[in-house]
């Protein structure tokens, strides 16, 4: 896989992403610190697994 081509699906992923998190509703908007913490704990593995698909695509 070229390089554009894998920098192109990362940009698939992340405007996907952007357009999720823009439906959100308001009272899923109001996030305590508690709630960003758990969030990120839940969010980790997705971040570090779309990073090293990256990563590896980008190195071949």
């Amino acid at each position: 896989m070229s390089k554009a081509t894998a920098i192109k699906k990362v940009e698939t992923v992340t405007s996907s992403l952007k357009m999720l998190r823009g439906k959100l509703t308001e009272s899923e908007k109001e996030v305590t610190p508690k709630k960003a913490d758990l969030l990120e704990r839940e969010q980790a593995p997705t971040t570090l697994a779309i990073t090293k698909a990256t990563r590896w695509t980008v190195d071949r």
